[in-house]
């Protein structure tokens, strides 16, 4: 009797387990390239033959060249992450590195686990973060609204602009010196005009 109860047990954890597997799959990008600093999603979604979620979660785990395994959260990448907020809503389970480097490429792989369907990890994605190129930082810097290939330029347009602004002043200080003048012959004549008429009287 006892090994009946066994066998039965077995055979019912086994469907269990086999029912669970197709209801539940998790589909993950094979490969994703990015830039270092660039933030960065590696995508995964899932599916329930239900069309149901339910209670649930994801995690994400990497693997790195040495076969170690590790749980990708902010402790294990400084620069940080973040989880997709849509896993109820569009059975959304990826992730996003922040600020990728180069020591951040390897593999991904994408754990979701519901109450209802189980647990299944995805195939992996395979990352590999580059180093930017000096065409990328130099269009970098003129995205951010500065081209060091303008220097040069602007500091010949800010020249002429003060050669000009002196100009002006030296230009609009002799005109007023020259005014100045006039206005002390004008003075100086009606002066010598009242003298003269007042020696007449």
């Amino acid at each position: 009797m006892g090994f009946i109860i066994i066998l039965l047990s077995w055979v019912a954890a086994a469907y269990i387990s086999v029912v669970f597997a197709e209801e539940l799959q998790v589909y993950q990008e094979p490969e994703v390239n990015a830039t270092v600093g660039d933030r960065t999603r590696l995508g995964c979604a899932f599916n329930t033959s239900s069309g149901q979620v339910g209670i649930g979660s994801f995690k994400w785990y990497r693997v790195r060249s040495d076969g170690k395994r590790s749980e990708v959260s902010n402790e294990t990448h400084p620069a940080g992450v973040v989880t997709s907020h849509e896993f109820r809503t569009n059975k959304d389970a990826s992730l996003y590195l922040l600020h990728p480097q180069k020591y951040d490429s390897g593999v991904y792989y994408c754990e979701v686990e519901l109450l209802s369907a189980g647990r299944r990890t995805g195939n992996g994605t395979v990352l590999a973060v580059y180093q930017r190129s000096k065409e990328n930082q130099d269009s970098g810097s003129s995205a951010h609204g500065f081209d060091p290939a303008l220097l040069p330029w602007i500091i010949r347009l800010s020249c002429l602009f003060i050669f000009f602004a002196v100009v002006s002043l030296c230009l609009f200080q002799a005109k007023q010196v020259e005014r100045l003048h006039e206005m002390q012959k004008e003075l100086a004549k009606a002066h010598r005009s009242r003298r003269h008429r007042r020696s007449l009287h």
